[in-house]
């Protein structure tokens, strides 16, 4: 069975309540022993956490509950092909402002260790489609069945 990381807009769909959440919740529930963690999407959370309490929440609800051998944690490699994965992008398709933004490069590291991990990556963000002709990342915007 496939390894899996839900990306960090599916976690802000459960925060928020969004329609969709409920697919992801069900997901979490009948995958649970396939899913693993991304650092920097707990990151990424954190980052968007200003309410009082939300940071303990989300640490608590989202975070906590994964042991360290299912998390991700991007290493020197992961950074360096980012890096190399950002260069290629912009010198096929020239420079855009885009490529710069800190939330393209955190996809790029995701896509990146996830692939180096064999995780497959469930996202509903469009920009892994361009992303993964560079890295070659699996990824779907849609919940595997069992």
């Amino acid at each position: 069975m496939p390894r899996y990381v839900l990306d960090t807009r599916r976690y802000v769909d459960v925060l928020r309540g969004r329609p969709s959440a409920g697919a992801v919740l069900a997901f979490v529930r009948a995958f649970a022993d396939a899913l693993d963690f991304h650092a920097l999407v707990g990151a990424e959370l954190l980052v968007g956490a200003h309410a009082a309490g939300e940071p303990r929440a989300i640490r608590q609800r989202f975070i906590d509950p994964f042991k360290p051998a299912r998390v991700i944690v991007p290493d020197a490699a992961d950074l360096l092909r980012a890096g190399d994965v950002v260069r290629e992008m912009s010198g096929r398709r020239g420079p855009h402002p885009e490529l710069e933004r800190r939330a393209f490069w955190n996809d790029v590291l995701i896509a990146v260790s996830c692939r180096r991990r064999g995780a497959v990556l469930l996202t509903n963000d469009a920009d892994h489609a361009r992303i993964a002709e560079f890295v070659g990342h699996a990824w779907r915007a849609d919940f595997p069945s069992r």
